[in-house]
Protein backbone atom coordinates (compact mmCIF):
# COMPACT_ATOMS: atom_id res chain seq x y z
CA UNK A 1 0.00 0.00 0.00
CA UNK A 2 2.92 2.41 1.12
CA UNK A 3 4.74 1.85 -2.38
CA UNK A 4 1.85 2.71 -4.60
CA UNK A 5 0.95 5.54 -2.74
CA UNK A 6 5.00 7.23 -2.59
CA UNK A 7 4.83 6.13 -6.73
CA UNK A 8 5.25 9.40 -8.69
CA UNK A 9 2.27 11.20 -10.45
CA UNK A 10 1.56 14.62 -11.84
CA UNK A 11 -1.46 14.85 -9.35
CA UNK A 12 -0.39 17.22 -6.76
CA UNK A 13 -2.51 16.32 -3.57
CA UNK A 14 -0.82 12.73 -4.17
CA UNK A 15 2.69 13.41 -4.89
CA UNK A 16 5.27 12.57 -2.69
CA UNK A 17 7.30 15.13 -0.82
CA UNK A 18 10.88 14.73 0.62
CA UNK A 19 10.82 15.46 4.46
CA UNK A 20 12.68 18.37 5.03
CA UNK A 21 12.69 21.02 8.39
CA UNK A 22 9.53 22.43 7.82
CA UNK A 23 7.85 18.74 7.70
CA UNK A 24 10.19 17.40 10.60
CA UNK A 25 9.21 20.29 12.42
CA UNK A 26 5.18 19.63 11.97
CA UNK A 27 5.62 15.56 13.06
CA UNK A 28 7.36 16.52 16.36
CA UNK A 29 4.75 19.89 17.11
CA UNK A 30 1.71 17.49 16.22
CA UNK A 31 2.69 14.61 18.42
CA UNK A 32 3.18 17.45 20.81
CA UNK A 33 -0.53 18.64 20.40
CA UNK A 34 -1.94 14.94 20.87
CA UNK A 35 0.00 13.95 23.71
CA UNK A 36 -0.69 17.32 25.48
CA UNK A 37 -4.65 16.70 24.25
CA UNK A 38 -4.25 13.14 25.78
CA UNK A 39 -2.32 13.85 29.03
CA UNK A 40 -5.43 16.96 29.66
CA UNK A 41 -7.93 13.94 28.78
CA UNK A 42 -6.11 11.64 31.11
CA UNK A 43 -6.15 13.87 34.36
CA UNK A 44 -9.83 14.45 33.99
CA UNK A 45 -11.04 11.09 33.80
CA UNK A 46 -8.13 9.98 36.87
CA UNK A 47 -10.77 10.63 39.20
CA UNK A 48 -12.91 8.09 37.40
CA UNK A 49 -10.76 4.88 37.19
CA UNK A 50 -9.76 2.31 39.86
CA UNK A 51 -6.89 2.38 41.98
CA UNK A 52 -4.66 0.29 39.52
CA UNK A 53 -5.79 2.44 36.75
CA UNK A 54 -5.32 5.28 38.78
CA UNK A 55 -1.18 4.29 39.42
CA UNK A 56 -1.13 3.56 35.74
CA UNK A 57 -2.44 6.91 34.44
CA UNK A 58 0.01 8.41 37.35
CA UNK A 59 2.78 6.69 35.95
CA UNK A 60 2.42 7.85 32.43
CA UNK A 61 1.59 11.52 33.47
CA UNK A 62 4.77 12.37 35.68
CA UNK A 63 6.58 10.68 32.35
CA UNK A 64 4.90 13.62 30.02
CA UNK A 65 7.98 16.52 30.44
CA UNK A 66 10.56 14.39 29.46
CA UNK A 67 8.77 12.68 26.89
CA UNK A 68 7.71 16.09 25.22
CA UNK A 69 11.49 17.07 25.69
CA UNK A 70 12.35 14.00 23.53
CA UNK A 71 9.97 14.80 20.29
CA UNK A 72 12.32 16.66 18.11
CA UNK A 73 15.02 13.87 18.09
CA UNK A 74 12.59 11.74 17.16
CA UNK A 75 11.42 13.17 14.75
CA UNK A 76 14.66 14.01 13.53
CA UNK A 77 15.00 10.60 12.10
CA UNK A 78 12.13 11.16 9.19
CA UNK A 79 14.50 13.71 7.60
CA UNK A 80 15.08 12.87 3.93
CA UNK A 81 12.03 10.41 3.59
CA UNK A 82 9.00 10.92 2.23
CA UNK A 83 5.93 12.57 3.10
CA UNK A 84 3.39 10.93 0.98
CA UNK A 85 -0.79 10.40 1.66
CA UNK A 86 -1.53 7.62 3.63
CA UNK A 87 -4.66 5.46 4.70
CA UNK A 88 -4.99 7.47 8.08
CA UNK A 89 -6.96 5.00 10.26
CA UNK A 90 -4.60 1.39 9.94
CA UNK A 91 -5.85 -1.72 12.16
CA UNK A 92 -7.47 -5.04 11.74
CA UNK A 93 -10.26 -4.02 11.16
CA UNK A 94 -9.80 -2.32 7.96
CA UNK A 95 -8.51 -5.54 6.31
CA UNK A 96 -11.00 -7.91 4.90
CA UNK A 97 -9.09 -11.27 3.94
CA UNK A 98 -11.21 -13.32 0.59
CA UNK A 99 -9.47 -16.46 -0.49
CA UNK A 100 -5.93 -15.97 -1.65
CA UNK A 101 -5.98 -11.86 -1.24
CA UNK A 102 -6.51 -8.96 1.01
CA UNK A 103 -8.22 -5.91 1.00
CA UNK A 104 -7.79 -3.00 2.38
CA UNK A 105 -10.93 -0.52 3.23
CA UNK A 106 -11.85 2.58 4.78
CA UNK A 107 -9.29 5.45 3.95
CA UNK A 108 -11.18 8.43 5.39
CA UNK A 109 -8.65 8.51 8.05
CA UNK A 110 -9.12 8.92 11.92
CA UNK A 111 -13.08 9.71 13.05
CA UNK A 112 -11.92 12.66 15.41
CA UNK A 113 -9.22 14.86 13.15
CA UNK A 114 -10.40 17.20 10.56
CA UNK A 115 -10.73 16.59 6.59
CA UNK A 116 -7.55 18.98 6.14
CA UNK A 117 -5.32 16.11 8.39
CA UNK A 118 -6.70 13.33 7.15
CA UNK A 119 -5.82 14.44 3.64
CA UNK A 120 -2.04 15.82 4.46
CA UNK A 121 0.91 13.65 3.92
CA UNK A 122 2.94 12.77 6.35
CA UNK A 123 5.36 9.70 7.46
CA UNK A 124 3.81 5.98 6.33
CA UNK A 125 4.87 4.96 10.03
CA UNK A 126 1.68 6.37 11.71
CA UNK A 127 -0.25 3.87 9.56
CA UNK A 128 2.27 1.26 11.02
CA UNK A 129 1.83 2.52 14.47
CA UNK A 130 -1.82 2.42 13.67
CA UNK A 131 -1.79 -1.47 12.84
CA UNK A 132 0.43 -2.39 16.05
CA UNK A 133 -1.55 -0.71 18.67
CA UNK A 134 -4.25 -2.29 16.58
CA UNK A 135 -2.32 -6.16 17.45
CA UNK A 136 -2.23 -4.99 21.34
CA UNK A 137 -6.24 -4.06 21.46
CA UNK A 138 -6.62 -7.54 19.57
CA UNK A 139 -4.74 -8.73 22.89
CA UNK A 140 -6.37 -7.03 24.98
CA UNK A 141 -9.93 -7.70 23.95
CA UNK A 142 -9.18 -11.34 25.14
CA UNK A 143 -8.41 -10.45 28.37
CA UNK A 144 -10.40 -11.17 31.36
CA UNK A 145 -12.19 -8.88 33.66
CA UNK A 146 -11.43 -8.27 37.44
CA UNK A 147 -13.47 -9.92 38.55
CA UNK A 148 -12.97 -13.20 36.91
CA UNK A 149 -13.37 -16.63 39.10
CA UNK A 150 -10.35 -18.31 36.79
CA UNK A 151 -7.81 -20.10 38.82
CA UNK A 152 -5.09 -17.80 39.76
CA UNK A 153 -2.76 -20.46 37.40
CA UNK A 154 -5.43 -20.26 34.40
CA UNK A 155 -5.02 -16.33 34.65
CA UNK A 156 -1.51 -16.26 34.53
CA UNK A 157 -0.79 -18.92 31.89
CA UNK A 158 -3.57 -16.57 30.10
CA UNK A 159 -1.35 -13.31 30.50
CA UNK A 160 1.93 -15.15 29.69
CA UNK A 161 0.37 -16.43 26.01
CA UNK A 162 -1.53 -13.02 25.46
CA UNK A 163 2.37 -10.81 26.11
CA UNK A 164 3.75 -13.63 23.70
CA UNK A 165 1.18 -12.79 20.66
CA UNK A 166 1.63 -8.92 21.83
CA UNK A 167 5.34 -9.37 21.28
CA UNK A 168 5.80 -11.67 18.15
CA UNK A 169 2.57 -10.44 16.25
CA UNK A 170 4.32 -6.86 16.38
CA UNK A 171 7.74 -8.20 15.49
CA UNK A 172 6.65 -10.37 12.88
CA UNK A 173 4.66 -7.60 11.19
CA UNK A 174 7.53 -5.21 11.34
CA UNK A 175 9.80 -7.87 9.47
CA UNK A 176 7.43 -8.20 7.26
CA UNK A 177 7.10 -4.56 6.61
CA UNK A 178 10.50 -3.53 6.49
CA UNK A 179 11.08 -6.28 4.10
CA UNK A 180 8.63 -5.10 1.93
CA UNK A 181 9.70 -1.16 1.48
CA UNK A 182 13.13 -2.38 1.26
CA UNK A 183 12.88 -2.13 -2.34
CA UNK A 184 11.18 0.68 -2.62
CA UNK A 185 14.67 3.43 -1.29
CA UNK A 186 12.47 6.43 -2.40
CA UNK A 187 10.43 5.83 0.63
CA UNK A 188 13.29 5.88 3.17
CA UNK A 189 11.93 3.46 5.19
CA UNK A 190 14.02 0.49 7.17
CA UNK A 191 15.27 -0.54 11.34
CA UNK A 192 16.75 2.85 11.58
CA UNK A 193 13.76 4.57 11.32
CA UNK A 194 12.30 2.76 14.81
CA UNK A 195 12.28 6.29 16.90
CA UNK A 196 10.66 7.97 13.98
CA UNK A 197 8.04 4.97 14.89
CA UNK A 198 8.50 5.51 18.50
CA UNK A 199 7.29 9.01 17.77
CA UNK A 200 3.89 7.52 15.81
CA UNK A 201 3.47 5.23 18.31
CA UNK A 202 3.49 7.91 21.22
CA UNK A 203 0.82 10.37 19.39
CA UNK A 204 -1.31 7.44 18.22
CA UNK A 205 -1.49 5.90 22.06
CA UNK A 206 -2.39 9.76 23.08
CA UNK A 207 -4.85 9.83 20.94
CA UNK A 208 -6.56 6.72 21.84
CA UNK A 209 -6.28 8.21 25.49
CA UNK A 210 -8.69 10.73 24.11
CA UNK A 211 -10.99 8.43 22.75
CA UNK A 212 -11.22 6.17 25.61
CA UNK A 213 -11.75 8.87 28.33
CA UNK A 214 -14.16 10.27 26.19
CA UNK A 215 -16.28 7.28 25.35
CA UNK A 216 -14.70 3.95 27.02
CA UNK A 217 -13.29 4.85 30.42
CA UNK A 218 -13.04 1.02 31.28
CA UNK A 219 -10.61 0.73 28.34
CA UNK A 220 -8.53 3.51 29.06
CA UNK A 221 -6.04 0.90 30.74
CA UNK A 222 -5.27 -0.30 27.07
CA UNK A 223 -3.71 2.73 25.60
CA UNK A 224 -2.09 3.64 28.99
CA UNK A 225 -0.24 0.23 28.82
CA UNK A 226 0.96 1.60 25.38
CA UNK A 227 1.92 4.38 25.81
CA UNK A 228 3.89 3.12 29.28
CA UNK A 229 5.68 0.73 27.08
CA UNK A 230 6.94 3.28 24.69
CA UNK A 231 7.89 5.55 27.53
CA UNK A 232 9.96 2.79 28.83
CA UNK A 233 11.93 1.51 25.22
CA UNK A 234 12.56 5.45 25.17
CA UNK A 235 14.10 5.52 28.95
CA UNK A 236 15.93 2.51 28.68
CA UNK A 237 17.41 3.87 25.33
CA UNK A 238 18.58 7.04 26.83
CA UNK A 239 20.26 5.28 29.38
CA UNK A 240 22.04 3.19 26.97
CA UNK A 241 23.13 5.65 24.89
Amino acid sequence: MHVALAAETNDPPFAPEVADDEVVSRWAEDAAEQIERGMSDLERARQTLGPERQALADSVLSRKADLMASLPALAEHGRGGLSIRIHGDFHLGQILVSQSDAYIIDFEGEPLRSLQQRRSKTTPLRDVAGFLRSLDYASASFELPENEASPQAVRERRERLLTQFRRESATAFLLAYWHSVKGAQRLGLGPAKEPLLNLMMLEKAAYEISYEAANRPNWLAIPLRGFAAVANRLRRGARRA
